[in-house]
């Protein structure tokens, strides 16, 4: 029996697939990417597959779209919606007992917030996240049609950190190697995150503990919740120790988000700056009590151990 690993090649695939490596778990890798066990566009295609697969780890699925012409929509809506379908239809559900599926925070559809837990009920406001949640439900049915068969888990993680972060981590990254970030005075809200390394720790430990009892969704985070200047500096530690912090006053970042909304090629807007002032957390106690969660303090890393990984 084997672990299928879907989006073996992205962001978090790479780490999920190196943790079940160091186990020496049996695991079967799905990608596009022509060294994958199975090559595979789900958004296409249902997958052949050869191997008897007793659980599925569902990472695959489009995040970020970088091209302005790209149809959002419709990308994103098969990525994630034709992407679980054409899964689902490659499993036994008499062989497949179990079926983990990394969705987001993002399906809750809050700009802000405090301790957001799973009972509040999804109320997606971009593709992104409106076709996560779709997925979800699609495979909810999926293991209710087959429940004396298949468990599941749904996790919703927030920002995930890990080495070589993609979408707005990466941008606030490279702002932070060429000295371009400024932390804004009285702007200081707790940010919700996660590390990659717990999430596939947690995976290769624990996924054999997934049982019919405990199938539901799932918040996950590191449990801290760290204030937005405290993120900054332990990024810049990571990647840049000679960065300088520096603070603005407030009325100075609005008036220059003020002249971003004119000129949209520039980094800050309205929008971003209120994204940015917001607070946004989600509660992960469900997980914690219910299948062992241990999430930890993505500052507690220690960045001189690991050189460029967080």
């Amino acid at each position: 029996m084997y672990v299928l690993l879907t989006g073996s090649t992205g962001f978090l695939g790479q780490i999920i697939d190196q943790a079940f490596k160091k186990r020496s778990v049996p695991l079967l890798t799905l990608s596009r990417n022509l060294n994958s066990d199975y090559v595979c566009d789900l958004s296409r295609s249902k997958p052949l597959l050869s191997h008897n697969v007793s659980t599925v780890i569902h990472c695959a699925g489009l995040a970020h779209i970088l091209k302005k012409e790209i149809d959002d929509d419709q990308n994103f809506h098969q990525s994630h919606v034709l992407g679980m379908q054409n899964l689902l239809k490659a499993l036994d559900p008499k062989i497949c007992k179990k079926f983990i599926f990394i969705s987001s925070v993002s399906v809750y559809g809050k700009d802000s917030g405090e301790l957001i837990s799973e009972s509040v009920t999804p109320t997606p406001s971009t593709p992104y996240a409106r076709y996560k949640f779709q997925a979800e439900q699609i495979l909810i049915d999926w293991a209710n049609q087959n429940q004396n068969h298949v468990a599941y888990w749904i996790l919703r993680p927030p920002l995930i950190v890990g080495p070589n972060p993609p979408g707005n981590l990466q941008q606030l990254i490279r702002y932070l190697k060429k000295n371009l970030y400024v932390h804004i005075q009285s702007v200081n809200p707790p940010k919700c995150m996660v590390k990659a390394s717990d999430i596939a720790d947690f995976l290769s430990l624990n996924f054999e503990k997934l049982k019919i009892e405990n199938s539901g969704v799932y918040n996950i985070t590191d449990g801290v919740n760290p204030k937005l200047q405290d993120f900054v500096k332990y990024l810049a530690a990571c990647y840049n120790p000679y960065f300088i912090n520096m603070f603005v006053p407030q009325f100075l970042i609005q008036l220059l988000a003020k002249i971003g909304d004119r000129f949209r090629f520039l980094p800050l807007n309205s929008v971003r700056l209120n994204n940015l002032s917001r607070v946004l957390t989600f509660d992960d106690s469900k997980a914690r009590q219910m299948i062992q969660w241990n999430g930890t303090s993505v500052l507690e890393s220690k960045p001189n151990d690991q050189p460029h990984q967080i």
